[in-house]
């Protein structure tokens, strides 16, 4: 918090550059650390509002990136006529699905575009479910839980607007040394656990937060196929990606494969990135579900992790199918790890979205 007479003071003190310049400075997110806290939501473990190294990834706080979550499709999803216990039953236990969205006062704006944002690509989402349906039908497994109709009936889509930090010393090294094991420096090569995760375009964001122009041609988006191969994944301009998650890996019996993806730094100093996405997945009553005629093993199928990085946990170890008095559930985080969408494919499709 700044006072007011500091900032009317003609020779600023030392202590209120500081904070203007953790405010507003390279690292910072141009919005004071005292709203940024106002914003923080312990009940929902983080999962709605800002977040800045909360999450432990590989046993160490994240600390390359801050994100923002709320719901795309609603401020509070409305549980009235479930009774007011029961509802806030649910709100507590379930409190990452459930907590009502909080926005910053001070970017008013944000709110109804990222709200904008985050349902056309829901609603994009459950086209590219219908077309993985389509694909399952044809694979001959027997009856599945719809891609689709996930995405339409879940009231919980989860959106993410991320900013991951210039980084102060970029890596040197070559796209074509991203082999996984080196640089995922941004962001760690993961697995989303959810059904689909739709991406807008990403912009890369110079010091003074106009959009660079970034020529370092190994940053970006990489996406794993099960062959090994990486590549880097580039979004046109009007077009939005989509991957699977692990969770339609399961509900699909392994026809559809999760996508293992991570980020790496721009290779300039003072270049952050930011990028929306948004996850959908199935209410927190939802069931996972294995294809009639399914075992454990076909869901498993080339998910063991023989081409994750070391230390990232597979889907088989973590996967256990339920009994009939009982779900099949998986041992999650808020992200994974395990492999990609088609046999040889890399799992991340492309969609051009308006006109030329």
């Amino acid at each position: 918090m700044i006072d007011y007479a500091e900032l009317t003071d003609p020779s600023p003190p030392p202590s209120l550059i500081g904070r203007i310049q953790r405010a507003y400075g390279p690292n910072g997110l141009g919005i004071l650390a005292d709203e940024l806290t106002k914003l923080e939501d312990p009940a929902s473990f983080y999962s709605v509002g800002w977040s800045h190294g909360k999450e432990v990834f590989q046993g160490k706080p994240d600390l390359a990136k801050g994100s923002f979550y709320a719901n795309p499709l609603h401020n509070e999803v409305d549980l009235s006529a479930l009774g007011e216990e029961e509802a806030a039953r649910l709100r507590k236990e379930y409190a990452p699905f459930l907590a009502a969205n909080r926005w910053p006062e001070s970017i008013p704006e944000l709110e109804d575009a990222f709200m904008q944002l985050g349902s056309l690509i829901v609603s994009t989402g459950a086209l590219v479910g219908r077309a993985c349906d389509a694909l399952v039908a044809a694979s001959g497994v027997g009856e599945t839980s719809s891609l689709e109709e996930v995405v339409l009936q879940s009231r919980v889509p989860k959106g993410r607007l991320l900013w991951y930090f210039p980084v102060e010393e970029p890596a040197a090294d070559s796209a074509t040394a991203f082999d996984g094991a080196i640089d995922d420096s941004w962001c760690g090569w993961h697995n989303d656990h959810g059904s689909l995760t739709g991406l807008c375009r990403a912009m890369f964001v110079d010091e003074d937060g106009n959009e660079a122009s970034v020529t370092d041609p190994a940053a970006g988006l990489y996406a794993r196929a099960r062959d090994g191969t990486v590549a880097r994944v580039t979004l046109p301009e009007g077009c939005m990606g989509f991957q699977i998650g692990e969770t339609a890996q399961v509900c699909s019996g392994g026809v559809l494969q999760a996508t293992p993806h991570a980020v790496r730094a721009a290779g300039a100093p003072g270049i952050g990135r930011a990028q929306l996405a948004v996850f959908m997945e199935p209410e927190w009553d939802g069931k996972m579900e294995l294809p009639s005629g399914i075992s454990h093993e076909d869901v498993m199928r080339d998910a063991k992790g023989r081409v994750l990085p070391k230390g990232v946990p597979s889907l088989a170890g973590r996967f256990e199918v339920g009994t009939p008095s009982g779900p099949s559930r998986t041992r999650r985080s808020r992200s994974t790890t395990a492999e990609p969408l088609t046999a040889s494919g890399l799992g991340s499709a492309i969609l051009k979205i308006g006109t030329d």
